[in-house]
């Protein structure tokens, strides 16, 4: 297995951790804007839950094709493909992985025997 293939499977895991802190940060900035005396803006409180909703979701999906990708289903491919092209658009860790993947990774992804990590 190409290093490329198995460094982008180990990045996704990385990503993956890197979301649930942001979360945490986000759950902590979101605690003291509730209890403030005034009643909190609803637009920042909204800002705040999508922030977590898309952050939770990034981790759960990072961390599902990390495992897909270590056991070498055949699912791990196109699943690898659509979480590559929606980490695209998460500035900038995203964009910079979504950019290794292209380059680097997809053309060296021959099938499923490749994808598996060995540990």
């Amino acid at each position: 297995m190409p290093p490329q293939v198995k460094a982008y499977t180990i990045l996704l895991f990385i990503l993956g951790g890197l979301a649930l802190l942001v979360l945490a940060s986000h759950t902590f900035l979101i605690i003291p804007i509730m209890q403030e005396e005034a009643e909190p803006d609803p637009i920042v409180l909204s800002v705040f839950r999508f922030l977590q909703v898309v952050e939770v979701f990034l981790s759960v999906s990072c961390i599902a094709v990390g495992i897909l990708r270590v056991f070498g289903f055949r699912l791990a491919r196109p699943a690898t493909a659509a979480i590559s092209i929606l980490l695209f658009f998460w500035l900038p860790f995203g964009t910079a992985a979504f950019l290794y993947w292209v380059f680097w990774v997809r053309k060296r992804e021959r099938g499923p025997d490749h994808i598996g990590v060995v540990m």
